[in-house]
């Protein structure tokens, strides 16, 4: 049988935030799938970790889901601080950058057009 979502155990219940742990002075990532239409993923930041501002042409619209603690997250040059239990929306083709206030968990779904 062909499996769809990796990296997550099948007929359990699940705290997302437990399937990947903070690295020190890092950011952590763990991927559940990545395909041509759909990426789900998840990473975990130690305070005052970043990703700078950049963009993915055509790669789709995005859903940050935040799973622990709290950061800021720019879209389009304005800044949001989300905390655990907050979501928000990027469309695709807009610059966008995160940083983390605190220890930070995200999940990330990005859903993109088929060819």
């Amino acid at each position: 049988m062909e499996t769809f979502l990796q990296n997550l155990n099948k007929k359990q219940v699940l705290n997302l935030s437990d399937t990947l742990e903070y690295k020190e002075g890092e950011i952590n990532k763990i991927v559940f799938t990545q395909r041509e239409d759909l990426t789900i993923l998840i990473f975990a930041f130690d305070k005052g970790q970043n990703i700078p501002e950049h963009s993915h042409p055509s790669k789709g619209d995005a859903l940050i889901q935040v799973l622990d603690g709290e950061g800021i997250i720019s879209i389009d040059g304005e800044e949001f601080l989300l905390k655990k239990g907050e979501s928000i929306v990027m469309c695709a083709n807009s610059p966008h950058a995160i940083k983390a206030t605190e220890k930070f968990k995200i999940m990330l779904t990005i859903v993109k057009p088929l060819p």
